[in-house]
């Protein structure tokens, strides 16, 4: 399953890797209520997982070509999409907290150790070498350099890509030579048609 999950994170539009590591979590939460006879399910409250859930079953229906109805039912799917709303405006508003916070803590302090912060705070970001265009920090009340993407850091996306392709097609190949001996191996992966 992991494996699969991976190649929807490539395939599957809307689909992330924070939602390849969700569905693994609940592969093995799964697994162990299945082969252990745990209950990991009984300690996870709903708001846990219930909207991440289906954010995914969202996104696999979009992938296919339905809508949430069509597993669903109309009644359904407006709970579901209105749980959506409500758990995104939720982070939303608890995200504005934290940088409230944050920014009164920050508003609190000397002059000087402010000064000190922000140069801290470039410096930190200017090391990962990564960075390339400024944004307004809500806190520092200044231009912060914010991710981009450099020339080496495509190059060695496509190597890697380039990489695991191949690494996936000599699997399949070898899974294929495990079913099919010789002779129909060789006309599969040549392409002959001819017996």
């Amino acid at each position: 399953l992991h494996s699969v999950l991976g190649r929807c994170v490539l395939f599957v539009e809307g689909f992330e890797s924070a939602h390849q590591s969700f569905c693994d979590f609940l592969g093995i939460q799964r697994n162990s209520e299945l082969h252990t006879g745990d209950l990991p399910f009984e300690n996870l409250r709903l708001q846990q997982w219930l909207q991440k859930y289906y954010e995914i079953v969202e996104i696999f229906c979009r992938h296919l070509g339905h809508e949430l109805e069509d597993l669903l039912g109309p009644e359904e799917a407006e709970a579901t999409r209105e749980l959506l709303k409500t758990s995104a405006e939720g982070l939303e508003s608890s995200v504005k907290g934290d940088i409230a916070a944050f920014k009164k803590v920050f508003d609190a302090k000397p002059e000087p150790e402010k000064d000190q912060l922000r140069d801290e705070a470039r410096v930190r970001v200017h090391l990962a070498d990564v960075w390339t265009k400024t944004e307004n920090c809500p806190v520092f009340s200044s231009a912060l350099p914010r991710p981009g993407i450099i020339g080496f850091s495509v190059i060695f996306l496509l190597v890697l890509a380039a990489a695991s392709w191949l690494f996936i097609l000599v699997q399949d190949q070898r899974q294929t030579h495990a079913f099919f001996p010789g002779e129909t191996m060789s006309r599969a992966w040549s392409g002959s048609a001819s017996a």
